[in-house]
């Protein structure tokens, strides 16, 4: 089964295109790469979604008989999907237990956390750098905040960082 990631953000606060320029320098300050940007946008030309393949590392085949073939080798890899968000958006009251009186909406996604967790902390930990007042959540009962992502950056690396709640992992830490 896969996992999958949310970053959450206050509705009043979302910009798209602010929120993808930032999405892409957290990749660069992270040191990933992006491949397949695809933006759809509607019929009017109002912005609607963004993919993206996020990776640590993509070597390529150029020789001269496979010319044109990738991905000889892959490192971890995501798919990250940025929606819009509009007046019918109707999950404002999901995350009320995470910030109360704010409605928090999902602004990006992140597929497949599962067997990608170090890439995954990697862009998390620089894009709340750029958005500390975001969070990130992952499928269960907390979220992650800057605060937490830096306490675990100064910690060694823990591949599960991602299925523990950080209150319970930096409070034996203090």
């Amino acid at each position: 089964m896969a996992t999958s990631g949310c970053i959450l953000k206050k509705k009043d606060d979302y910009i798209v295109e602010n929120s993808i320029n930032d999405i892409k320098k957290s990749i660069f300050n992270a040191k990933l790469k992006i491949r397949g940007e695809n933006i759809i946008n509607h019929k009017n030309g109002e912005f609607c979604c963004l993919n993206l393949g996020i990776f640590d590392h993509i070597a390529f085949n150029c020789s001269a008989d496979d010319f044109g073939n990738e991905e000889v080798e892959q490192g971890q890899s995501l798919n990250f999907y940025i929606d819009e968000i509009n007046e019918s958006y109707t999950d404002m009251n999901e995350f009320d237990w995470v910030l109360k009186g704010d409605k928090l909406c999902k602004i990006a996604f992140i597929e497949n956390v599962i067997d990608n967790e170090q890439i995954v902390f990697k862009f998390i930990h620089e894009y709340l750098k750029i958005n500390p007042q975001d969070y990130f959540w992952v499928e269960d009962d907390w979220v992650y905040t800057f605060e937490d992502m830096e306490k675990l950056s100064k910690l060694p690396y823990d591949e599960c960082w991602c299925y523990k709640n950080p209150n319970d992992k930096l409070k034996d830490k203090n």
